[in-house]
């Protein structure tokens, strides 16, 4: 009897030890999700030109994967035998990767652009990840046959990839906030901020919609400061009269959100208009983005800027018919921009022509 008791107690006491470490193990997981941000059909004239930061290109893919451990066991850097990176097959990276979220500072996670010859890629490095521990990573790049991920980490077989990444919308401030522990085969991670959408008119009536977010107030005071210098404006080769119509700003007074519209003379043409302002003279650190001819009726150009309220991403909008050119520039202080710009895109992105 007694001996029956001590081998269930050392089979108990077994069956814990073995347990326990079979759990404590390296999962490093990634997903990923591609959207094309810019591109030419196949009925595009041949006089129809795109270029990222003067790079020719026929279009754009933005990419945003994560990379974390699941596992309970950390994954230190000198467990990783072969560099992890994520492979663009057939693809170009256009700038440098941009790191949107990462847990925290200690990790060290980086991410560098690595170019080949059969695809760029994104290589990624770290001192250590814990649980749950990682980073979420932007990629701006031509189109890629297959994006895949390499590596070789010890006591690790497989990296898995875990279903599409859907960022949300929004500043993402937090690397936590994503939830990510709860997400099911379809990750979709809860928003952290709201977007409400304005809807709005020039002084000749031509209306305009775009989205900001939520908890952003209107401050009529700095839109009325900044008539002053949309009194006169070059565009189009006119020197003409402009408006600030809405300016809004967040709640911590780090960034703003301001819509600007000119008189547009005739005739205007999309040829014309970007040409005719010398953003580089007037602003620092300028770089067009990217540029959208959509035939000749209308024209999204996308610009970056240093200024003196910080810096900040431009859109210029031309509609020949009925004339319109606005100016939608979102602007963050230095320190805060990374922040802001994945909110920046979405804001751009939703201006739209209503008349």
């Amino acid at each position: 009897m007694l001996v029956t008791v001590i081998l269930a107690v050392v089979g108990w006491v077994l069956a814990v030890f073995f347990g326990l470490k079979s759990v404590r193990k390296k999962k490093p997981v990634w997903a990923y999700q591609s959207t094309k941000i810019i591109g030419l059909g196949s009925d595009a004239p041949p006089e129809l030109k795109l270029a990222f930061n003067g790079q020719p290109i026929n279009e754009a893919y933005i990419t945003r994967f994560i990379f974390y451990n699941r596992g309970t066991e950390a994954i230190r850097d000198d467990d990783v035998v072969e560099r992890v990176a994520i492979y663009f097959k057939g693809a170009t990276i256009l700038r440098q990767p941009r790191i949107l979220a990462k847990s925290k500072k200690a990790i060290r996670f980086s991410a560098t652009k690595v170019a080949k010859a059969e695809g760029d890629a994104i290589g990624l490095d770290f001192l250590y990840l814990s649980h749950n521990d990682g980073a979420v990573v932007e990629v701006i790049h031509t189109l890629s046959d297959e994006i895949s991920l390499i590596g070789t980490i010890v006591d690790v077989a497989k990296i898995g990839c875990i279903g599409e990444f859907v960022l949300p919308l929004g500043v993402l401030r937090s690397f936590r906030s994503l939830r990510f522990p709860k997400w099911s085969s379809d990750i979709t991670p809860t928003p952290t901020t709201e977007l409400e959408t304005y809807t709005g008119a020039d002084v000749e009536g031509r209306k305009f919609s775009i989205d900001y977010p939520e908890g952003w107030t209107s401050d009529d005071a700095e839109r009325v400061a900044k008539q002053e210098y949309y009194k006169e404006t070059r565009a189009a080769g006119y020197t003409v009269e402009g408006a600030c119509l809405m300016f809004y700003r967040s709640p911590d007074k780090d960034a703003y959100l301001m819509v600007a519209s000119v008189d547009s003379p005739l005739p205007v043409t999309v040829d014309r208009v970007l040409p005719s302002v010398r953003f580089s003279d007037m602003f620092s650190g300028y770089a067009e983005v990217a540029r959208q001819i959509l035939g000749d009726q209308k024209l999204r150009a996308m610009h970056w800027f240093t200024c003196s309220d910080g810096k900040a991403k431009q859109l210029v909008a031309v509609k020949v018919a009925p004339p319109q050119l606005w100016y939608v520039t979102c602007i963050a202080v230095q320190a805060a921009f990374d922040d802001y710009e994945s909110t920046f895109d979405h804001i751009l992105d939703s201006f739209s022509f209503l008349s």
